[in-house]
């Protein structure tokens, strides 16, 4: 068979039969391109777009320059693109002009010298972290660009490149950030960023939203990216081309740059000219058929249906992307690509006038091509125009506008909302019609063409000749809906071959003119790249009112068109996906996917006949919608709302009827405003500010460019990934358990391993081989105790060590007789010779299960297993690999526990407190240390006195008792952990109480209770790069493994316990990661361990990467959590009130609030029960509750609190660290609290807040008679400002606290004469705030006023107050919402290692322990390298320069004993250990070096490293090796006049949010965040920045899309029948924000006048972490911007009841996170859009009567 031949970045390459029908993105792995990353190989994240190469269109001119199509490398197939050129990132072709040099990152940047400038601004804009997905950003921008130059060249303006518009100065602040001192965020020079500033942008707004939406990114939070593509500006056009070719411009523009190489035209112009039907053989014995022609096509698939042979046709391929069916098994595929009659856009029957012209798309149309023909000059209007057609239809009733203008645009734009951009470059119409018809695909391009009229025209393919061939034509909603099926021969098929649209004319009949309106939209989890949850077309027919007889006044409906789709249940409307899901009873990584319907609703198209284009009739007519939605089978009632509010926006929108504007007097007049639908989203802009860099430590504090970060956006940086393997390598796919609770009988992989390149299953067998041999002398290394067998290695089935008291850890692979105990748990590997064989092969291997055989029976064995959860649950599955199965029963299957409730009522468990002895334990729960329990104050005897229960009884938790002998569970039910799918806005049993008790002064009560249920959410971690792994065996039976991991130590235990090897014999190395956030630091372990196992048996080299959807399903994420929380609000007593009232006099004039700003009352204590919803094993889980209990307390002064924590063990993975573990959801829970607690009392949440804050003592005597520094005058907004540096050095910088008691009487009180006398005491030592669960915080670093005062003053709170509220009172279908809130996250310090060497020639080699993962750590270590080791220099030759600077990657060979990178404090640590041993070195030069310079009085660093040659080589040491931190830095000394260095410290933030709320279909945006964080003084600001927006934008995820649910629904939809599989399992589900979702504004402030913790060079904090619990702002927005949508409805109500009933203040509702489109909808209220449309008419009716009979009257 021939290879197939292609044109890569200019350069001829084949490919190999075997490989033509693999993915483009396999193949080029095997090249040596590497820059294509398979991030989710499902076309949803973008990282492996690629660029076609493409002709200019016919009529261009000479010289045109080539067009740039992106794709999806990872679903286009080898053979879609062969004799194709591709242009990937590493081809991107290099800036050419002095301008572009002359502002070329440094070469630390990594890369060519001469690089692209896309690649150049990434960089400079410092737009990569771990850089994963940075290639795939740079072809998709270039390609944008590029395009967007050459429609600019052509001198048009291209709908492409319009203005963002944003209203706050939009691309100008992304060029030139100015901070606190003027200081810049992009890291150019100061002339280079003031003309990025003024240069106009090549592409903004629209274009570049669309050309960004099929990328994805988890580290950056998009600002930067977007930032570094608005600044290529016209003035780069000639550098997007490239440098300039022979031949001159047009030689350039058509050929050199953009890699269109005459061969490459050639061997199109050859494949043109083959034959009618080209056969084109493939791998596996598949043959690829090209028709070129329809009649070919249509003889070909007669032919094929004739001879039975398994066939299938094949367009853009995006479908397996969802479905997961590469086409694979099929003997023939046959393309419809080179089909021309299937690519053709044309107007038919003439277009013009009332002639009822059509649209004729081809089936193999495009849908960015369908879009694109509509709106862009040369398309559509073209057509039009050369048919002598008038477009735009003009006048008609209702406003005007309409016709074919507003159709097309209203069509293209919802167009260009389906999937990503690279999808629909690809995706084809025909192909969208048959997903949607024969898989349930919840098309838009159905919905928007139904509305239109448009018939489906395809071809019947039949083995009866008579059949076969015949055209037919159906209504597109009959053919989706099964008029193909019903017309589909059995024995054959069909294919679209176009689709018909008839064009919306204006138009003439008997009754006068007439026009067409037509509207659009869809709601999704995104603004686009997420498939709908609702969509919805509208067209009217309008004609004036006196043509229909009805006078002069408002337009008649002739004739209505409504069209909607909706997500259903699986099994509903025919079960069609229901069907698809079964596939998830064998395969755990099954997309699971929902049921769609999509219908005309009839009823409102009759109500709307005849009827006038006016609020009461069309309202009239909308109280049709909800009884149609109502019957549809399936669709739950939150969707519903969403739908009915989509059609009440269509019919207003259509009928031309514009929402009404703003009043001051809102009420009447904003109710009856028509409904409309939000506007697009803008991109990200903002502004960034931080410290100005200090000259004297440079290169530290200043903004340097990341170290490799061309190499990452080039895509030539190396991960593992990338390691190239040796010949003979196998590769590894897992096999893995698919049904959580059932016992896994029997492996059966003879199916696979007769697979092409299939070579063995590896499983537990394997590792307990029957194959009997002496154990090694070290077999017992570690603790193992593994069977000893002919491999030399005493595997143990396991991946880490057994630890006495603890419950037994995961097994490597689930042996036949144990039970599953999630679904995707690990069964064995299949090995093969390629990726793609191995994966295929993988599928195709046999599990037989045997599960609970009814409900009885799974009830009987839960209670016989519910102990041995914790505990010996997991030990049937490891015991067998360590000898003791004899001992243990024979497991039972077990229906899966799945949610909170369940699992605590069995009392699952996992000694939480015995995990970590450290912390308090808590006493509900038991026997033995179950739960955490940290307390302070009395919390029993406050909740006795006001007549409260502790949180533990609120949850149902009874004191510790005898717990039952079980394991199991009944039905699982996803209500109170996860919040259910259907829109619900909290969980059952979540609502809240308030009661009073006690007697006050005055007979007022004393006390007041406020009680609640809240959920926190869980969260994947979706790091770019998946978890990877390559394992060698070594000489003497050592193994080396490569591992995409958080730390090589971690990575060299468990290879070592696996094997049952020494530590010495295991090497584990890592040169960088494309993204942790925690995923990495341990699971990374199983990964590693099970490919060193592979490697260990077969005694060949063994690459396992997993797939997107395998990562998913074996990673459990964080914890979700279910909190009851009683809080007592104690009543102030006057005298107390008084001595406040001075503090809050300031918050309340900056926040416009009553006197008495928080009613009278403090909280005075808060008790919390929280159950966190634990793995089937444990892993590090136990982090969720401790940050959770180090932060819930947060920066509040709360005399009396507790907070117990239980951990439940369920059957789903393991939960493990995810960025800010715990303490995100400890930050939810505070801030919630003080949500409703405000609610309750009715005042603003802020100022209750600030009420709440921790005050600092007041300052001593010595230091009241200093004046405060003006940096910290003026005081807070809601709070008094901190003390000032003067005071704390007035104050001593003592080793001790102050008296706890006295720093809490002093926080709540105003000084008494003990105060006073304490005080004075004080003034000897350091005071520190002591918050309620222990953490201190030294009064010289608590921050917090600060912060607020600087929040409030820069956001101009109370400005944009006022404005929210105005704008609330204006728009009754759009609600804003506004919150603020502080976050403290506390760090651990500690020491760590360093090994630092100067070579001859001045190279610095530099190792660290912290392994680089797009966090800087890198970056920020050589920067401190370099600015230690210039200590040795004079000052004038300062800093050595970073180029020389090299960090080693990480290798437990050369720095072992490094731990885990993580906890954000890694990166701190690393330039701590670096410093200790630079500073050795310095010494070392100094003494020995530095006096043979002694006569120059200036020299640089490599002639001081040249002085301590010997002639043969150093005659000095220039090695040195430290351990060590921050405290042993020398300027942390006690005597440094600094505070001295904690072993622990908090970092301390603010944020504020301001949000949007469509009220009728729950969409929601982001306008604003502005986030405030004290870094002290950053050692690279840049970097530090972009983590605070991407740790924001993360959290963002979590608050709003990310959701993560576990499969507890049957085949037939019955409740308890699921297999506890993760749902949201790939990108088709699981929605992280992308760049649409980004704030418009995100403004972001480092505090420049940070008290530093400590001097020298290194005084920064950690920010890696912290800011993501500040997104916890962007969740309470939207909950008051919720609460004002059901107070208005309300009051909507009252005024309809005529003001005769009382309207009572709402319930308190928590919006659960994430606040989906379904949530927030449900959260605005239970009320239908007609009704309130309706009342508003009614009363819009009775204002006018009574106003025209007060007219007569006069």
């Amino acid at each position: 068979m021939a290879s197939l031949t292609l044109f890569v970045n200019g350069e001829e390459l084949h490919a190999p039969p075997e490989m033509s029908n693999a993915p483009l993105a396999a193949f080029l792995k095997t090249t040596r391109f590497k820059s294509v990353k398979v991030a989710c190989g499902e076309g949803g994240c973008g990282a492996c777009a690629v660029a076609l190469v493409e002709p200019p269109a016919e009529g261009s001119g000479a010289g045109a320059a080539p067009h740039l199509r992106t794709i999806n490398a990872c679903l286009s197939p080898v053979y879609s693109v062969r004799g194709k050129s591709i242009l990937t990132a590493e081809g991107l072709p290099a800036a050419a002009t002095a301008a572009a040099a002359a502002a070329a990152t440094p070469a630390t940047a990594g890369g060519a010298a001469a690089s692209s400038v896309v690649v150049e601004r990434l960089a400079s804009h410092h737009a990569s972290q771990c850089g994963y997905c940075t290639p795939g950003f740079a072809v998709a921008c270039h390609a944008a660009l590029h395009n967007a130059a050459t429609a600019a060249a052509k001198g048009c303006s291209s709908s492409s490149s319009s203005s963002n518009g944003s209203s706050n100065g939009g691309r100008h602040h992304d060029a030139h950030h100015h901070g606190g001192n003027g200081c810049s965020s992009n890291g150019n020079s100061a002339a280079a960023a003031a003309a990025a500033a003024t240069a106009e942008p090549l592409l903004d707004g629209a274009g570049l939203r669309r050309a960004l939406d099929g990328n994805l990114c988890r580290c950056t939070g998009y600002r930067p990216i977007v930032s570094a593509c608005r600044s290529v500006g016209v003035a780069d056009i000639e550098d997007l081309a490239g440098p300039p070719q022979p031949g001159g411009a047009a030689a350039t523009a058509a050929a050199g740059a953009l890699l269109l190489p005459s061969r490459a035209a050639a061997a199109a112009a050859a494949t043109a000219a083959a034959d009618e039907v080209e056969e084109v053989q493939l791998g596996g014995n598949q043959v690829l058929k090209v028709p070129r022609s329809l009649a070919a096509l249509v003889g070909e698939a007669g032919w094929l249906a004739a001879s039975a042979t398994p066939w299938r046709l094949v367009a853009g391929n995006t479908g397996p992307g969802v479905y997961k069916d590469w086409p694979l098994a099929e003997a023939v595929l046959l393309t419809v690509a080179e089909v021309p009659e299937l690519r053709r856009l044309e107007v038919m029957n003439g277009g013009g006038g009332g002639g009822g012209g059509s649209l004729v798309v081809g089936g193999a149309v495009t849908l960015e091509a369908l879009a694109a023909h509509l709106v862009e000059a040369g398309g559509l209007k073209k057509q039009l125009a050369a048919a002598a057609a008038v477009g735009g239809g003009g006048g008609g009733g209702g406003g005007g506008g309409g016709g074919v203008e507003e159709w097309a645009a209203e069509t293209a734009a919802h167009l260009r909302r389906i999937a990503g951009a690279h999808v629909r470059n690809v995706a084809t119409v025909g192909g969208n019609l048959a997903l949607a018809a024969e898989a349930a695909l919840p098309s838009d391009v159905a919905t928007l063409l139904a509305a239109a009229g448009a018939e489906v025209e395809f071809v019947v393919v039949s083995a009866d000749a008579d059949a076969h061939g015949a055209s037919r034509r159906l209504p597109l909603l009959d053919f989706v809906n099964g008029g193909a099926a019903a017309g589909k021969p059995a024995a054959g098929g069909y294919i679209v071959t176009a689709v018909h649209v008839p064009l919306p004319l204006p138009y003439t009949n008997n009754d006068g003119n007439g026009v067409v309106r037509f509207w659009s939209n869809r709601i999704a989890e995104r603004y686009s790249n997420a498939a709908a949850v609702a969509n919805a077309a509208v067209l009217l027919r309008l004609q004036p009112a006196a043509a229909a007889g009805g006078g002069s006044g408002d337009a008649v409906v002739a004739e209505a068109c409504v069209v909607v789709g909706v997500r259903i249940d699986a099994a509903a409307g025919g079960g069609v996906a229901a069907a698809r899901n079964a596939a998830k009873e064998q395969d755990p990584t099954a997309v699971l996917l929902y049921g769609w319907d999509v219908r005309r609703l009839t009823d409102v198209e009759a109500a709307l006949a005849g009827a006038p284009a006016a609020p009461a009739a069309l309202a009239a007519a909308l109280a049709a919608a909800p009884p149609a939605l109502a019957a549809i089978d399936g669709l739950d009632g939150a969707t519903a709302a969403i739908a009915e509010g989509l059609v009440a926006q269509g019919l207003f929108a259509a009928a031309g009827l514009a929402a009404a504007a703003a009043t001051a007097d809102g009420g009447a007049t904003a109710a009856a405003a028509a409904p409309s639908r939000l506007p697009p989203p803008e991109l990200v802009s903002g502004r960034q500010s931080y410290p100005a860099p200090l000259p004297e430590v440079a290169p530290v504090t200043e903004p340097t460019v990341k170290l490799g970060a061309k190499l990452q956006a080039t895509g030539t940086a190396q991960y593992t990934e990338d390691v190239p393997v040796h010949k003979g390598a196998l590769y590894a796919a897992y096999v893995m358990g698919a049904q959580a609770g059932a016992v896994l009988e029997a492996i059966d992989a003879s199916a696979a391993l007769a697979l092409p390149g299939a070579v063995r299953f590896i499983g537990a067998a394997d590792m307990e081989a029957a194959v009997a041999a002496p154990a090694p002398a070290n077999g017992t290394a570690n603790g193992n105790n593994g069977a000893a067998n002919g491999y030399g290695y005493a595997f143990a089935n396991r991946f880490e060590a057994l630890r006495p008291g603890a419950p037994p850890p995961e097994p490597i692979f689930l042996p036949a007789g144990g039970r599953v105990e999630y679904a995707g748990q690990p069964v064995g590997l299949v090995l093969a010779d390629s990726a793609f064989a191995a994966h295929r092969a993988a599928k195709a291997v046999k599990l037989t299960y045997r599960t609970a055989a009814s409900a009885a029976d799974a009830s009987t064995t839960t209670t016989t297993t519910t102990t041995t959860t914790a505990a010996a649950s997991a030990t049937t599955a490891t015991a067998a690999a360590d000898g003791a199965a004899a001992a243990e029963p024979a497991p039972q299957p077990v229906t899966p526990v799945l949610d909170i409730d369940t699992a605590l009522a069995a009392r699952a468990l996992y000694p939480l407190a015995a995990l970590m002895p450290w912390l308090p334990a808590g006493k509900s729960l038991g026997p033995g240390p179950m739960t955490l329990g940290p307390s302070n104050g009395d919390v029993d005897a406050l909740l006795a006195a006001a007549g409260a229960p502790p949180a533990a009884a609120a949850a149902g938790v009874l004191p510790a008792a005898a717990p039952a002998n079980g394991n199991g569970s009944t039905s699982s039910c996803n209500g109170n952990g996860n919040g259910n799918g259907n829109g619900s806005s909290s969980s059952s049993g979540s609502g809240s109480s308030s009661q009073e008790a006690g007697a006050g002064a005055g007979g007022k009560a004393r006390y007041r209770v406020v009680r609640g249920r809240y959920s926190t959410p869980s969260q994947l971690h979706v790091y770019m790069e998946t978890q990877s792994a390559v394992a060698a065996p070594e000489e003497d039976g050592g193994v080396a493994v490569q591992s995409a991991c958080q730390g090589t130590d971690v990575i060299q235990s468990s290879v070592a316990t696996a094997l049952g090897l020494p530590l010495s014999k295991v090497t584990a190395r890592c040169r960088r990661v494309g993204g942790g956030f925690g995923g990495k630091a341990t699971l990374s372990r199983r990964v590693a361990a099970a490919a060193a196992v592979a490697a260990a048996i077969t005694g060949r080299q063994v690459r396992l990467h997993l797939p997107r959807n395998a990562d998913m399903v074996l990673n459990g994420g964080r914890a979700d959590c279910r909190v009851d929380y009683v809080a007592v609000l104690e009543r102030r007593g006057a005298a107390q009130q008084e001595a406040e009232a001075a503090e809050q006099q300031q918050a309340i004039r900056q926040m416009a609030l009553p006197q008495d700003a928080v009613g009278g009352w403090r909280l005075a204590g808060l008790d919390l029960f929280v159950a966190a919803l634990g793995g089937a094993f444990p892993d590090i889980a136990w982090l969720d509750g401790m940050g959770l209990v180090s932060a819930v307390d947060s920066l509040y002064d709360i005399p009396n609190m507790r907070c117990e924590v239980a951990m439940v063990r369920a059957n789903v993975p393991p939960r493990t660290a995810v960025r800010g573990p715990g303490e995100v959801n400890g930050t939810m829970i505070i801030e919630q609290v003080m949500e409703h607690v405000a609610a309750e009392l009715g005042v603003s949440p802020e100022a209750f807040r600030a009420a709440t804050f921790f005050k600092v003592p007041p300052p001593t005597p010595a230091a009241a008679a200093k004046p405060a520094p003006a940096a910290n005058g003026g005081g807070g907004a809601a709070a008094p400002a901190g003390p000032s540096e003067a005071d704390a050095e007035a104050a001593g910088a003592g080793s001790g606290p102050a008296d706890a008691a006295a720093v809490a009487e002093a926080s709540t009180t105003q000084p008494t004469a003990a105060a006073a006398a304490t005080a004075t005491k004080v003034a000897e030592e350091e005071v520190v705030l002591k918050m309620p669960f222990g953490k201190k915080v030294p009064a010289k670093l608590y921050t917090l006023p600060r912060l607020w005062d600087k929040l409030m003053n820069e956001a101009g709170w109370a400005g944009l107050q006022a404005e929210v509220a105005a704008f609330n009172a204006g728009h009754a279908w759009t609600k804003r919402g506004l919150a603020a809130l502080p976050a403290r996250y506390g760090m651990q310090r500690g020491s760590k290692p360093a090994y630092v060497n100067i070579l001859p020639d001045g190279a610095v080699q530099v190792a660290c322990h912290g392994i680089e993962m797009g966090q800087g750590l890198f970056t920020k270590v050589a920067q401190v390298a370099a600015a230690t080791l210039s200590e040795a220099l004079p000052p004038a030759n300062r800093p050595v320069d970073l180029s020389y600077i090299k960090i080693c990657d990480n290798s437990s060979e050369l720095l072992p004993n490094g731990g885990v990178t993580g906890g954000s404090t890694s990166s701190e640590l690393a330039a701590a250990a670096v410093r200790l041993a630079c500073l050795q070195l310095v010494d070392i030069l100094k003494a020995k070096a530095v006096p043979k310079l002694k006569n120059k009085e200036e020299y640089s660093w490599k002639e001081l490293v040249a002085a301590t040659s010997g002639g043969w080589g150093p005659a000095n040491q220039l090695g040195a090796f430290a351990w060590g931190g921050q405290a042993d830095l020398p300027e942390a000394s006690p005597g440094a006049g600094h505070v001295p260095t904690q072993p622990e410290y908090s970092v301390i933030g603010v944020a504020g949010a301001l949000v949007e709320v469509d009220v009728l279909t729950g969409e929601r945006r982001v306008l604003r965040a502005d986030i405030m964080f004290d870094l002290g003084r950053p050692v690279n600001p840049a970097v530090d920045i972009g983590q605070v927006e991407g740790a924001f934008v993360m959290g963002m995820g979590m608050m709003m899309s990310e959701e993560a649910t576990y499969d507890s629904w049957g085949p037939q939809g019955a409740a308890g029948g699921g297999t506890g599989a993760l749902v949201q399992n790939s990108t088709w589900h699981y929605k992280p924000p992308a760049a649409a979702c980004v704030p418009a504004q995100l403004n972001v402030t480092l505090l420049d006048d940070s008290p530093l913790s400590q001097g020298g060079p290194i005084s920064s904090k950690a920010c890696g972490e912290p800011p993501l619990l500040l997104s916890t702002a962007v969740l309470m927005a939207l909950q008051r911007a919720t609460a004002a949508a059901r107070a208005d409805a309300a009051r909507a109500a009252a005024a309809a009841a005529g003001g005769q009933q009382e309207q009572q203040q709402g319930a308190f509702v928590p919006l659960i996170a994430p606040a989906t489109v379904q949530r927030v909808r449900t959260a605005c209220g239970a009320w239908t859009a007609a009704e309130r449309l309706q009342r508003a008419a009614a009363a819009a009716a009775a204002a006018a009567a009574a106003a025209a009979t007060a007219k007569a009257d006069k």
